[in-house]
């Protein structure tokens, strides 16, 4: 008598009764074996403050000229300075951040990626970039620097592919005029 029940038993073990007994077996199993691949969100768009440097040349032009062209933020080679890239909403997962530098004439040089690890601080999707311009190792003139602040892997590596660029989900990119005297 106590062989027909265990043998039913047996059964239900190898072969559930229904489909949805057989997905709850099986779910588990195929969640553990695939990967999240749910894409990252893109990024909020995000401003750029500066803080340090010398007071900007339209506070020398003369009353009643206009200063013509972008504002350049005017430094020396020993003076502090504090750019911030704050964003406009909430950022989740890991970020990173690449400059590139862009002389213009009479400055020569090349466009060309600059080296910031030990000046850059990321927390919370804020970016901080903090030292003194010498830090940079760029010579007195006017330049244009691009930070890039994106997902780590995502991120541009060449002045080139940032030069006409204006960012995308996966990264920002703000431009900042300087003038090194």
């Amino acid at each position: 008598m106590l062989i027909i029940p265990t043998l039913a038993i047996l059964a239900w073990w190898l072969w559930p009764p229904s489909a949805e007994v057989r997905e709850l077996d099986e779910a588990p199993v195929a969640a553990a074996a695939e990967p999240s691949t749910a894409p990252a969100r893109p990024l909020p768009a995000y401003a750029l403050t500066t803080e340090g440097g010398l007071p900007p040349a339209s506070d020398l032009t003369p009353p009643g000229e206009l200063a013509s062209g972008p504002m350049r933020h005017r430094y020396h080679l020993d003076t502090a300075f504090d750019w911030t890239l704050q964003p406009r909403g909430e950022v989740e997962g890991p970020l990173e951040l690449r400059a590139f530098v862009f002389p213009e004439a009479p400055t020569s040089g090349e466009a060309r990626a600059l080296e910031l690890a030990a000046l850059v601080q990321i927390d919370g999707g804020v970016a901080h970039v903090r030292g003194s311009i010498a830090a940079l190792s760029l010579a007195p003139g006017t330049y244009t620097l691009a930070l890039v602040l994106g997902r780590p892997g995502s991120l541009p590596t060449q002045a080139s592919e940032v030069h006409a660029a204006s960012g995308t989900d996966m990264w920002i990119l703000r431009r900042l005029a300087i003038e090194i005297e």
